[in-house]
């Protein structure tokens, strides 16, 4: 990806915002990205940086058996979780990318390990990063399924803890995101949030956060905006996978992608997989 593809991703769906120079330095020196920078993870940082939201890295393990583990995980999250989840998912642009692949982007001394995800943002001229990393129960074989929706709640009260904790935070990113929008998106926004006009997901999605805001300064709005930003997530992230990964399934035989292109069979009686873990996200996360 040269430059010029790397701003023009950067300034879609604004009106003319430049590239943030955090991003330029994290990826260019010149006009190519030097070596072992991510291209998916360069194009989520622009797009985030686009529409004022943080980015949500799943992180993908180099282990292949532990990567499969968090693909199971991740799965089950966004195939499960409830509206309120997905309504604080929506305020965050995702991603899958690798330890190794963040590392340069952050600063290599930032980040350690293999942490579960990672929110990066962009705060006036710099990057923040936060690991999220919740100690989460080991899978047992007996009780596959309660152990799995366990992880998952687990891993949801630890997204909830970095990306919308509090009514201040909200309120921060409601304020990154409406600079991107213009008066008449943030119009329609309120309308949607009073019931007045009908959602139109594209737009919902953009102003999550003005929408979270305007729930929070009237409590009465809140299921009606909740109800909307979660069918938003599911348009954006359950019904396409987060960039980096492709939806599958398996029923512990078998892995099969849904898109048809690939199909992994196994001995039967390998191992046993709950069902709220078998449709799952099959990382494929190289340059």
């Amino acid at each position: 990806m040269d430059r010029r593809t790397f701003l023009k991703i950067g300034t879609l769906g604004t009106a003319g915002l430049a590239v943030p120079p955090w991003i330029a330095r994290a990826f260019f020196r010149g006009a190519e990205a030097p070596p072992g920078r991510s291209r998916h993870l360069a194009e989520a940082l622009a797009r985030a940086a686009a529409i004022g939201k943080p980015l949500l890295v799943l992180v993908v393990p180099a282990d292949p058996v532990e990567s499969h583990r968090r693909g199971r995980l991740f799965g089950g999250l966004l195939n499960t979780a409830g509206e309120e989840t997905l309504a604080e998912l929506s305020l965050c642009e995702v991603v899958c990318a690798t330890a190794a692949q963040i590392r340069p982007v952050v600063g290599e001394e930032r980040l350690s390990g293999e942490p579960l995800m990672a929110l990066l943002e962009g705060i006036g001229t710099s990057l923040s990063l936060s690991p999220i990393h919740p100690e989460l129960p080991p899978e047992v074989f007996d009780r596959g399924e309660q152990t799995a929706r366990e992880r998952i709640d687990r891993t949801a009260k630890a997204i909830h803890a970095v990306v919308a904790p509090d009514p201040e935070t909200i309120a921060r990113r409601a304020q990154a995101a409406a600079a991107t929008l213009s008066a008449e998106e943030i119009s329609g926004l309120s309308a949607i949030a009073e019931g007045t006009a009908d959602p139109v997901a594209a737009i919902a999605d953009r102003g999550a956060a003005v929408l979270l805001r305007l729930a929070n300064e009237d409590p009465s709005r809140r299921p009606r905006v909740v109800r909307v930003l979660a069918d938003a997530a599911i348009e954006r992230l359950r019904t396409q996978p987060p960039a980096g990964a492709k939806w599958a399934r398996t029923e512990g035989c078998a892995d099969w992608l849904e898109d048809g292109s690939q199909e992994t069979m196994y001995w039967c009686g390998m191992g046993f997989v709950p069902p709220v873990s078998r449709r799952f996200l099959k990382f494929f996360v190289e340059d």
